[in-house]
């Protein structure tokens, strides 16, 4: 089924963990976006909502802490497959780790305008029925007697990101999780920091004064940490 069958996936040192399922958990996610109209077109942003529906997806499918769920390694990674493209911003490079990774999910963000799929993927992707047939296809291939229930997923992942956002706009810091799932939270919770605080203070420059907004979708104005959150580790308003 097209290349989705041979996914270049990276194998971890101890054997008992295999290969990284990041890349089949990220297509899952992108089926997921678009049964729920996350995604409606050949452009797949990074959205709270696409790295909440990825998240909630790696809890069901990965039973273990051998892999992290970094959210940015599929997303940048999936190029190698031929079929999954990157859109820049204005010819931006993605800044990458000496092992040619990106540094985070905000680094991918700050180049990357969007991905995109081969014409006939996307086809495919977009077709209900064919849709269905793909998830069967990634489940039974890649994490095999495994599964999840879409809807449960879809109440999941909304109840998942509310929380996020209700936690973000009282101030409350990410900090009542283990270490595990604190490295899940911590990506969707920079998403979230990326597209509130541009909307908290109606799109509008800190420094200018000046308040920009683009017809395409496409933000003009971006959210900066004043105290490095590598730093500090609080993204609270």
């Amino acid at each position: 089924m097209f290349s989705l069958s041979h996914l270049n996936r990276a194998s971890h040192r101890n054997p008992l963990f295999g290969k990284a399922p990041h890349k089949p958990i990220l297509l899952l996610a992108v089926l997921e976006a678009i049964d729920t109209g996350v995604i409606s077109e050949n452009k797949i942003t990074i959205t709270p909502e696409l790295i909440a529906i990825f998240q909630n997806i790696w809890i069901k499918l990965v039973p273990h802490e051998g892999w992290q769920p970094r959210f940015y390694l599929p997303f940048f990674h999936l190029t190698g497959d031929k079929f999954w493209h990157l859109e820049t911003v204005d010819g931006a490079r993605v800044a990458l780790t000496s092992s040619y990774s990106p540094k985070s999910v905000v680094a991918l963000q700050n180049a990357v305008a969007y991905a995109w799929l081969d014409a006939s993927v996307w086809e495919a992707f977009a077709n209900p029925q064919e849709r269905a047939q793909i998830r069967t296809f990634l489940l039974g291939h890649y994490f095999p007697g495994l599964s999840y229930l879409t809807g449960e997923l879809k109440t999941a992942s909304t109840e998942y990101l509310s929380q996020l956002e209700m936690d973000f706009e009282s101030n409350q810091a990410a900090d009542r999780l283990s270490p595990y799932f604190k490295t899940i939270e911590t990506e969707a919770r920079s998403a979230v920091f990326q597209s509130r605080v541009p909307k908290i203070y109606n799109y509008t420059c800190a420094i200018s004064g000046l308040r920009v907004t683009a017809t395409s979708g496409v933000q003009m104005i971006d959210a900066c940490h004043i105290i490095p959150w590598s730093s500090s580790k609080n993204d609270t308003i």
